[in-house]
């Protein structure tokens, strides 16, 4: 399954800091309570991580994120490259043509199986396992 978001933001961030957002809460309606989130956004991952975020222009959405990872669950964010993360940008693709503020795909298309295997198989290579 999948998920994807149509906004016109005029800035890269915000559409990462949504798409976690949407993510912890796509997985925590659907019951997973074990959860890896990998944004290629190292700066994502800061500003979730750090004290003074409240004061950032998206202050909102990062406390919002925040108060998901409060719940009973284990989410780790780990940053991803960019050239693994190929089924996110084909997904990204899907929601530009798209006008639904959220859309949740049951079963992605079949455009992300190559797309999620290159993924795995990159992932492998890069980490060992």
């Amino acid at each position: 399954m999948g998920f994807t978001s149509y906004g016109d933001f005029g800035s890269s961030l915000l559409p990462d800091l949504l798409a976690i957002k949407y993510g912890l809460l796509v997985a925590w309606d659907r019951g997973f309570r074990k959860v890896i989130c990998n944004p290629d956004f190292t700066d994502v991952i800061r500003l979730i991580n750090d004290d003074f975020s409240k004061y950032h222009l998206f202050g909102a959405v990062i406390f919002y994120i925040k108060e998901l990872l409060k719940q009973n669950w284990k989410v780790h964010l780990l940053h991803i490259l960019k050239e693994v993360n190929s089924c996110a940008d084909y997904m990204a693709k899907l929601a530009a043509k798209s006008n639904f503020d959220l859309y949740i795909w049951e079963n992605t298309s079949l455009g992300v199986c190559p797309l999620w295997l290159s993924d795995s198989l990159y992932s492998v290579y890069l980490w060992g396992s």
